[in-house]
């Protein structure tokens, strides 16, 4: 895994003044009331998107219905490529929400070159897919697909991506002898993710509920297929596992996603948590409170 980069501290948030019955005192303009439900876009959006673009995306996320809307549960990690918790995690939420009644789909990639990715030879292919990546041809991108305790999952697999060696005993996803592939393949997995969805028939009423920064970039990526038309509704919540994030470097992201950020961002999560929908969750309290409290999360 790549050392830890945390994410940059967050402005502390405009004092608002008590609501009162007064009218303005003489020669004051009574000062306009945002609506409620009307907050101020991050400055991630407005570093990134322009003031129409904003409230295109505004309304793309209104549709979305949190009782209703389809779980697609992003994750590097599944059951042929395990690398610790996140795939504990993986394989026991999605199976609870759709034992409760929820319309639940997993997407994650294909890591082809790892010892324990035999069986996926065995899988059905069930799309074909082009997804535009750097400035070359599109990347051919096979969906091959299998059911785990009532879950259906969704495995991204594309030649020259998710091949990682595995470390000393070939199993472990995030290991490359290349150290900087893995920062390719999270940004190509990001990329794909709208596109996977449009080819299987998923693009109104979504919930992406993507893990760690190696899914991140999927904020920016259904952001963009939002305004493009290849999304209808679609929001987009990230959990972190860990403190981990990863360098991306402005000309990287202008590359893949022909959007940086001005002025630019230097980490993954620098740049996509506030394109995000919700607050950033994570997974134990604990966790929770060294990103409030901990200097080196806070202050760095």
């Amino acid at each position: 895994m790549p050392s830890p980069t945390p994410p940059p501290p967050s402005p502390d948030p405009p004092r608002s003044r008590p609501a009162t019955d007064k009218a303005p005192a003489p020669g004051r303009r009574a000062a306009r009331k945002r609506p409620i439900d009307t907050p101020p876009a991050p400055r991630a959006l407005t570093a990134f998107f322009d003031a129409d673009e904003i409230a295109r995306l505004d309304a793309a996320r209104r549709r979305v219905s949190p009782d209703s809307a389809t779980v697609v549960y992003g994750v590097f990690e599944n059951a042929h490529a395990r690398g610790g918790g996140i795939w504990v995690v993986a394989q026991r939420y999605p199976a609870a929400l759709a034992a409760s009644g929820r319309d639940v789909i997993v997407v994650s990639p294909c890591h082809r070159s790892l010892v324990t990715a035999g069986p996926t030879q065995e899988l059905p292919v069930v799309a074909r897919l082009q997804v535009p990546f750097y400035s070359g041809s599109p990347i051919d991108v096979e969906l091959l697909e299998e059911f785990r305790d009532g879950v259906r999952w969704i495995l991204m697999r594309a030649e020259g991506f998710f091949d990682a060696h595995g470390g000393p005993d070939g199993t472990n996803p995030y290991s490359h002898e290349d150290p900087d592939k893995l920062l390719v393949d999270s940004l190509f997995a990001g990329a794909a993710m709208p596109h996977v969805l449009a080819a299987l028939g998923l693009r109104s009423n979504l919930l992406l509920h993507v893990q760690d920064w190696e899914l991140a970039s999927t904020a920016l990526a259904v952001k963009l297929a939002l305004l493009s038309g290849e999304l209808d509704s679609a929001a987009v919540v990230l959990t972190a596992h860990n403190p981990y994030d990863h360098a991306l470097p402005a000309y990287l992201l202008d590359f893949v996603f022909r959007r940086h950020a001005s002025p630019p961002l230097h980490t993954v999560y620098q740049n996509m948590i506030e394109l995000t929908d919700a607050p950033l969750s994570t997974v134990s309290r604990a966790f929770a409170h060294e990103l409030c409290s901990d200097p080196l999360q806070t202050r760095h």
